[in-house]
């Protein structure tokens, strides 16, 4: 599932938390921020994915339930990680 989250949207995110396990897809710009954000509001990040870095790869998303994730994208180039992750199938 992709989902824009707006400022408004961030209570529906706290609430998917609560059924989802959390992946973020992020880049180095804001994977500190992003984690320290969501720590705040309490969100457990199941597991991260940066794009810049070896820290998990895309590829294993494909190993996942995609009933039981929900994907945080957070990247300066938000187009190109959609695209990556609309042609994985989510």
């Amino acid at each position: 599932m992709i989902r824009i989250i707006s400022d408004f949207g961030l209570w529906e995110l706290i609430e998917d938390a609560k059924r989802y396990r959390m992946i973020l897809y992020t880049d180095t710009t804001y994977e500190k921020p992003i984690k320290n954000l969501l720590r705040c509001i309490d969100v457990e990040i199941a597991h991260c994915i940066t794009t810049d870095t070896d820290t998990g790869s895309v590829y294993d998303l494909l190993y996942e339930d995609q009933n039981e994730i929900m994907i945080v994208v957070v990247c300066e180039n938000f187009y190109a990680a959609r695209m990556t992750l609309e042609g994985l199938g989510f």
